[in-house]
């Protein structure tokens, strides 16, 4: 029956126009961003064949490419791939139920395919099976663009197929297909390098006329910018050695490492494992490096398949023939590759939006007029106001979510359409692109939305509860994420305690309330805090007045004040006193916050608000149902795209021995669903003073029975100032300086002691 009389005397709600306004974002256009999932027994012809199709398309050097052993990924590998964050994904010769589903969980592609022969060879009458754009368009516009085409400074392998440097050589500068060829030769007169009788001294030679020059694979990427925000770990000049039995697993180092330290690496070349028998290599390799690496005293020996006893055996085999200041690292195992992104110069333009609503002219490549049909790119958007925290769009990552982002697009067209047209990626959203593609018109999902979807996703049913509608309402009077800092200050929360039974105050009654220990106003300046309040609507104005009759003193607003009125209980005509001052009245929206603790709620928010500074989403006021168990929770929040969950209390008089232990118990219980659905992050917030021993104890138990989850405790001192502060300092804290620390991995790699690295 109360659902029944709820339902009926719910009002219903006229939303207002929403406002249309214009917005800077920042555009990119660049390559779609390929992983390949190779077998770790691919054979070199197989491996050949992913490097000639890398070579044809417009931006194959910045792809990606992952071994696969026995239908699984290891570790540092996922890790990889995730920051890589491919836009397709092809499997070849990997494909199993099980790895397709984890992929398509985890990185949320576009699309997934499977290779085929016969997609990379329709590269020559200009249509990609995958989507990419081959490169002879671009090549055809280059070719009209520079003049004269010799300046480009284009060099092109040739190497016999049964020389033993043949992989080397296709692996290092690309494998062209004839047709390619034939334009580079012919039309961009392109110098033709010559890998000649199969020694060591030849080949190395042909490497070093390759510097100042650009290759087939450099031409991949013509144009493109590279960004990156994290460089890696392997570093100095690097030599990637191929050993047979696994070789794609060295091939897969040695191309990722080339297109994600491009711009950090001294240098890196690969080397068949054989060559280091001969002394006389050995020899030539020592001159050679001595020769041609500078700026850096460090030589990197890489391989994924030799071994380590080997990779030592290979680095004491070479260093006599090194100069004494070089020093040596191995890596042989976890392998590590910054995150990048290539893309064409970037451009701040206007986007109209409407609420979540935003339509744009979707940019197109320098080359655009050459493309075909089929041909895609893909637009990065940037949302981020930085004129505003937080004001970007990152959502969190979970399985379907660009099924929402998508409109939640019937799933039997998604196929036909050849998977999604938009994800979220790289602190962006990334926008798949063609030459018909002149506008766009995209609708972001609402936080409540976006979390109800997450949860839902990890087997939960949620729903909002008053404390959410409450919060909500109390930030748009207050105007936002700055309105909410008054209540930083105590005073002001202690005026707002004392009117939320419905007293009502003068303003010379607030300045007596506000006056001692005012920390954010001077005296002379509570007059205009009062007036702000109700100017938001969140001080009432009115009068209080006594009936003579029945004696009855109340508060009436402005709205029932009349010339003549009548008494609220006995009915009696009354006439308003004269010289009767304005009372000030609470909001009963924020009465019925206040008591549902919305005050450390609100201080919370705005405090994550900080932390996340790019894009912060949230939603206050959840609960949680999962089996027989429900959970409530104040706040889940993305900030940056980390989850974050948040249980908040006020305890600003402080908490006795009972309070605390239901306190602890409410942790546990929402420390365990961050675990369940992917947070990383949890916060309890309190207006306390200081923590009570017995709450610090179990915060450390469960940071110990939790590692891969950051638990803090947020106080009253971090509430009034506005952000948690960083370990060991009082500097406003990042997100990722909250997160958990990691357990160090088992070392991949192995450093001489006790001399110095130097790099210039």
């Amino acid at each position: 029956m109360a659902r029944i009389r709820e339902r009926k005397e719910r009002a219903r709600l006229i939303p207002d126009k929403p406002q249309t306004d214009l917005r800077l974002a920042t555009l990119s256009v660049r390559p779609l961003r390929l992983a390949f999932l190779v077998n770790v027994q691919a054979p070199k012809e197989e491996l050949l064949k992913y490097i000639a199709y890398n070579t044809s398309i417009w931006g194959g050097l910045s792809n990606f490419f992952i071994p696969v052993r026995d239908s699984t990924i290891t570790d540092s590998w996922w890790d990889a791939l995730c920051r890589h964050d491919s836009d397709m994904v092809i499997f070849c010769g990997t494909t199993r139920d099980q790895l397709v589903a984890d992929v398509s969980e985890q990185i949320q592609p576009f699309h997934m395919w499977e290779w085929s022969d016969n997609v990379a060879e329709r590269h020559n009458p200009g249509f990609d099976g995958f989507g990419s754009a081959p490169l002879r368009y671009v090549l055809r516009h280059i070719y009209t663009q520079v003049s004269p085409v010799q300046q480009l400074n284009i060099r092109i392998p040739k190497c016999a197929d049964d020389s033993p440097f043949c992989f080397c050589v296709a692996a290092q500068f690309g494998r062209l297909e004839e047709h390619l060829f034939d334009i580079y030769n012919q039309a961009l007169k392109a110098e033709i390098v010559e890998f000649g009788n199969g020694s060591m001294k030849r080949y190395l030679e042909d490497i070093s006329r390759f510097e100042g020059g650009l290759s087939p694979l450099n031409m991949t990427e013509w144009g493109l910018s590279s960004w990156h925000d994290n460089m890696g770990e392997i570093l100095g000049a690097t030599i990637v050695i191929l050993g047979d039995s696994a070789l794609a697993e060295d091939f897969c180092v040695f191309w990722n490492l080339r297109a994600a330290a491009r711009m950090w690496s001294k240098g890196i070349i690969a080397l068949p494992c054989d060559v280091f028998d001969s002394e006389d290599n050995l020899r030539v390799l020592g001159a050679w490096c001595a020769a041609h690496i500078t700026g850096t005293n460090l030589l990197t020996l890489v391989s994924a398949s030799i071994g380590v006893e080997k990779l030592i055996g290979l680095r004491d085999k070479l260093r006599p023939f090194l100069p004494e200041q070089f020093l040596f690292e191995l890596w042989y195992d976890q392998f590590s590759f910054g995150r990048f992104r290539t893309h064409e110069p970037e451009s701040r333009e206007e986007v109209r939006t409407t609420g979540r609503t935003f339509s744009l002219h979707v940019p197109k490549p320098s080359w655009w007029q050459q493309a075909r049909s089929g041909m895609e790119w893909v637009v990065d958007l940037d949302l981020q106001d930085r004129s505003r925290i937080g004001a970007g769009y990152i959502p969190p990552r979970y399985p379907k979510l660009n099924h929402l982002l998508a409109g939640k697009p019937d799933p039997r067209l998604v196929p036909l359409s050849r998977g999604y047209s938009l994800r979220s990626t790289h602190e962006r959203l990334s926008l798949r692109a063609r030459k018909s593609t002149e506008h766009v018109t995209i609708t972001l999902p609402e936080d409540e939305r976006l979390f109800h979807a997450l949860l839902v996703s990890k087997g939960y049913r949620p729903k909002t509860t008053d404390k959410c509608r409450y919060a909500r309402g109390m930030i748009s009077l207050l105007g936002g994420y700055e309105g909410i800092k008054v209540l930083q200050d105590p005073r002001v929360r202690e005026l707002f305690y004392a009117m939320k039974d419905g007293t009502a105050f003068t303003p010379g009654e607030m300045n007596q309330l506000l006056k001692p220990g005012c920390k954010t106003m001077q005296h002379k300046e509570i007059g205009s805090l009062v007036a702000g309040l109700a100017l938001k609507g969140i001080f009432l104005r009115g009068y209080q007045m006594q009936c003579p009759a029945c004696d009855l003193r109340r508060w009436y607003s402005l709205n029932e004040v009349a010339g003549t009125m009548r008494c609220a209980g006995c009915l009696a005509k009354l006439q308003p006193p004269i010289e009767a001052p304005f009372h000030y009245r609470l909001n009963e929206l924020f009465v019925r916050g206040i008591e549902q603790g919305a005050v450390p709620l609100l201080l919370t928010i705005l405090m994550l608000s900080q932390l996340g500074s790019e894009s912060y989403l949230f939603v206050p006021g959840l609960e949680m149902a999962k089996e027989d168990k429900i959970v409530d929770v104040d706040i889940l929040a993305a900030c940056n795209g980390h989850l974050v969950m948040v249980e908040s209390k006020d305890l600003q008089g402080g908490c006795i021995p009972k309070v605390v232990k239901e306190l602890i118990e409410q942790l546990r219980n929402v420390t365990r669903v961050a675990r369940d659905i992917g947070a990383i992050i949890v916060i309890l917030s309190a207006l306390l003073e200081e923590s009570p021993k017995e709450l610090d104890e179990a915060i450390k138990n469960m940071r110990q029975q939790y590692p891969d989850l950051a638990i803090h405790l947020s106080l009253r001192v971090d509430l009034e100032r506005g952000y948690l502060a960083a370990e060991g300092t009082e500097t406003p804290a990042r997100v990722h300086d909250l997160f958990p620390r990691q357990p160090v991995r088992e070392s991949g790699h192995i450093s001489d002691p006790g001399h110095k690295f130097v790099s210039f």
